[in-house]
This record gives structure tokens, C-alpha cells and sequence, in this order.
């Protein structure tokens, strides 16, 4: 039961033909003696034009085993027609083993026989609280407690039941857990190496707190750049014994301004190809002038090596003459009045070295700015050394091949990329005209479908898929003939 049973409120699209489904049985009528299952009523997994949906099928005309009941997960090949029309089961029904899903999870109460779970992942159950129970032979780690994590393949016998509808084979322990997290530090005593954290981010870990967190001693000198109330972004590790551990410590810098002029400044898109693509870094900045008058100014940004931060922080400082780094772009701002907010695009920067990560600053100077010192911003730029793999477009088609000009038309493909990249661009070329396709179903590194509904004039049609998924990689279809429009 991946994410993509998520409930919708109505299918994406539909199509007609034969198709094999995969569902869960929410309920089942026989004929007027009660011998004879004549309509199931299915909660859709598969297809995805059904997937999420609850509908009837007619099996009156096929076999239904008399084991077949609420609850059970079958498979069939039913026929469709019309969205209107009754969905028609034309091959013997099958029950089926319900799907297994591994589930990331909090503990929040532990049983003889079970776990009741705060669940994080996969996204269809996310801030779900469920009961897990644990089938014969398996065990529960003694040590296991609350506020422990777990990770276990969940079996899915009832979706809709929280309690008693989730089962597992495997055995239940506790596991070292770590989530990159924005903290906010709330005590800092250096002489012990040690600080109170407040945790601001991701959202089912907010507002936690724990005290005396230990600074690992390779990121001690760390605690010369930011002191009590400073915002951290770091990687956070709950360990099986209630304690934590903190790593990857990184300062986030938002600097707020002053009376007259300050850069109100926040990186809003840092887009980076692979290291192994084109290696591109794009430097995008908004600012504010919060003062009361209009003015002119030079923005800059600059991207320095970590080991390498002293030969920029005199140029940090103080904005006098330019930074010593690998790289810097600047861009005259022109004529900016009071409240008003401007985005900077600057120039690409290819990057070059074998470093995993750099620092990025943006800095803006104004003669006779009363606090010069809050006009700065700072980021790090993470490279991601793996090969980035172009996207995959299946089973494109078009429904129904043939119609009049107040047909409907659906065009369809499936879109999947093992990287997880959404497209920057779907498109459908119809008769060489692009029309922009509309997301549906489904999980983009497991396939994801696109369409478009439109109608047609009348003539003999042609159309093919487009996608881009923003990392180099275009993929198209072959043209397909069709459809034939009266």
C-alpha cells in the first residue's frame, strides 16, 4: 500500500477496455436467495484511472469463492464502459496476500503482542497513529520503549482500521534514527561542549527539547560562529537509549535590518545539476529595502571553499574592495524605493574541485549604511556526486481512438524517474501544438500518470509526450496516429 492509495476525491480520468484490478473488498451483495455473490464493492488499488475510488463490479456472470468476504483483497479483469455504466467482471475473482509496506516510526506504547506507532513514512500513512500487532513466532525487543524509532515491513489487511488492521512478521526493535533538523540553540555552555537545543523542523519533531546535547569534538570550533538564540540547521540522531547526538553542524544566517537599510535576504532557489551532468550552481536572491528612502546599491554573491572562509571574512566584514574566493558575481541594483522587494538572478557559476560542499554568501553595500554588518546572508551548497538517470515514458495513448467534436479526449502516459525528479515541463505535442498535462496518480520513482482532457475538431490527429526533468534529460514518445474525429 504505497503512497499512491492516498484517498482522492475523484479518479484521474477514465478509460475504457479490459483491464486487471487489485483491490480491497469493502462489501458484498448475493442474489435474493443468498447463495450467489453477484457485486463486490472494491476499494481500488489498481488501475490507476480506478486507484483510490470505491465502485461496484458485477460478478454475477463469473466465479466468486465463497471465501470472499470484507476485508479480503482479490484480483479480477473487469470490463469498463462509460463512467456511468457498471463495471463488469469477466474473469473468475482471486483472493490475493494483502500488499506490505515499510513503515518509519515513532513508538508511543508497547504491548505483550503489539506496538502503537506514530508513523512518519511511507507518506499515505504519515502522522497516522496505528496499532501494529505481531504474528506467532516473532518477538518485541525487550528494551524496546517509547519515544523509541522502528522500522518494520507492515502487512495492510484493513487500510481504514487503525487498530486491528495492520499486522507484522517481522520482529519489533528499536533502531538508531537521524533526520536533519532546524534547531533553535537555547543555552550554550562552551566550556562543557555542550548545548539545550529546541527543535524547529521537520514538523513531527517540533517543539522538542533536550538538554545538555554534546557537540561532537571534530565541530567544536563550530562554536565560535553562533552563540545562545542562533538558529542551527543539523543532523539530529535519536539513539535506542532515549539519549541524542547531534552532527553536520551548519549555521543558518537570516539577517534582519536596521533603521535605515538592511538586506532582508533569504536564498529562495538553489538549483544544482549532478556533479557529473553539467555541474551548474544558479544563484537566486530576494531583498527588502526596509528603509525610507530610495536607493542604489551592489549586490553580491561569492562561493568560497570551507577551509578557505578566512581569506573572505575581511571582505565579509566590512564589503570593502572584493572577495577572495573561487567565484563571485555582482549585480547593480538600480533606483529600489522603500518596501518594495526585488528578486536577483545572477550569473550560473560551473562548478569546478572535488569538494562535497561549499559556502555561499550574498552581501549587499550602501554608503553610509547605519548597520552594515546585518546586510548578509549565507548558505551552503551540498553536491550530490551521483549519476542523474533520465526520466522513462510508458504506455502512451489516447482514449477513445475515435469520436466526434464533443468527445472528450484523454491523453495519457505514465512518467517514472528512479531519481524521484518531477518534471520541470509535461507536455502532450497534439498536430504540433503543445498543450501543458495535468498530474494525476501515482509515485514518480514508481511511475506517476500525466494526462490532458480536450476536445478535438474533426480530421485524422497526431500527438506525442514531452518531458523534461530539469537535469539535462528530454524524453519523448514515438508519434502515435489518432484519434479520428468526425
Amino acid at each position: 500500500m504505497p503512497d499512491k492509495f492516498t484517498p482522492k476525491e475523484h479518479p484521474q480520468g477514465w478509460v475504457r477496455g479490459e483491464f486487471e484490478i487489485f483491490g480491497h473488498v469493502e462489501g458484498v451483495r448475493k442474489d435474493e436467495k443468498g447463495e450467489k455473490i453477484v457485486k463486490l464493492k472494491v476499494h481500488f488499488y489498481e488501475p490507476d484511472f480506478l486507484r483510490c475510488t470505491t465502485k461496484e463490479i458485477k460478478v454475477d456472470g463469473v466465479n466468486v469463492p465463497a471465501g470472499i468476504k470484507e476485508c479480503s483483497w482479490i484480483r479480477d479483469t473487469v470490463r469498463t464502459g462509460k463512467p456511468s455504466e457498471p463495471i463488469i467482471g469477466i474473469s473468475d475473482v482471486t483472493a490475493t496476500e494483502p500488499p506490505t509496506e515499510k513503515i518509519l516510526a515513532h513508538v508511543l506504547e508497547v504491548f505483550k503482542d503489539g506496538v502503537k506507532v506514530h508513523v512518519v513514512s511511507p507518506k499515505w500513512l504519515y502522522c497516522n497513529n496505528i496499532i501494529v500487532k505481531i504474528e506467532k513466532l516473532k518477538k518485541i525487543d525487550p528494551e524496546l520503549k517509547p519515544c523509541n524509532w522502528t522500522e518494520i515491513n507492515v502487512k495492510v489487511l484493513d487500510p481504514d482500521n487503525k487498530e486491528k488492521g495492520f499486522t507484522t512478521s517481522d520482529s519489533i526493535t528499536a533502531k538508531d534514527q537521524t533526520f536533519n533538523c532546524q534547531i533553535h540553540v537555547e543555552r550554550l555552555v562552551k566550556t562543557q561542549n555542550k548545548m539545550d537545543i529546541h527543535i524547529l523542523d521537520p514538523p513531527w519533531l517540533n517543539c522538542q527539547r533536550y538538554k545538555e546535547v554534546e557537540i561532537p569534538p571534530g565541530e567544536r570550533d563550530k562554536m565560535n560562529s553562533f552563540d545562545k538564540c542562533s538558529n542551527l540547521n543539523v543532523d539530529v540522531t535519536f539513539h535506542t537509549d532515549g539519549s541524542v547526538g547531534i552532527s553536520n553542524i551548519n549555521l543558518l544566517t537570516n539577517a534582519e535590518g536596521s533603521k535605515r537599510f538592511s538586506l532582508d535576504a533569504a536564498v529562495q532557489q538553489v538549483r544544482q545539476l549532478n556533479v557529473d551532468t553539467s555541474g551548474t550552481f544558479y544563484p537566486e536572491l530576494n531583498f527588502t529595502n526596509v528603509g525610507e528612502e530610495t536607493i542604489s546599491f551592489p549586490v553580491f554573491v561569492a562561493v568560497a571553499k570551507l577551509d578557505e572562509l578566512n581569506l573572505i571574512q575581511r571582505w565579509w566584514q566590512t564589503g570593502q574592495g572584493t572577495p577572495q574566493c573561487l567565484w563571485y558575481d555582482m549585480v547593480e541594483v538600480a533606483e529600489l524605493p522603500p518596501a518594495e522587494t526585488r528578486t536577483i538572478n545572477f550569473k550560473s557559476w560551473q562548478i569546478s574541485g572535488e569538494e562535497n560542499k561549499y559556502w555561499v554568501g550574498f552581501r549587499t553595500v550602501l554608503e553610509e549604511d547605519e548597520n552594515p554588518a546585518s546586510d548578509t546572508t549565507s548558505t551552503f551548497l551540498t553536491l550530490q556526486h551521483t549519476q542523474n538517470n533520465p526520466p522513462i515514458l510508458q504506455n502512451p495513448f489516447v482514449q477513445p481512438p475515435a469520436g466526434t467534436i464533443q468527445t472528450t479526449f484523454i491523453f495519457q502516459v505514465t512518467y517514472t524517474d528512479a531519481d524521484g525528479d518531477e518534471p520541470v515541463a509535461a507536455n502532450v505535442i497534439i498536430d504540433n501544438q503543445s498543450f501543458q498535462l495535468i498530474a494525476g496518480q501515482g509515485n514518480i520513482t514508481e511511475g506517476k500518470m500525466y494526462f490532458l482532457q480536450t476536445n478535438l475538431p474533426s480530421g485524422l490527429h497526431s500527438f506525442y509526450f514531452n518531458f523534461d526533468d530539469g537535469h539535462g534529460n528530454v524524453v519523448t514518445t514515438d508519434l502515435i496516429r489518432g484519434p479520428n474525429v468526425q
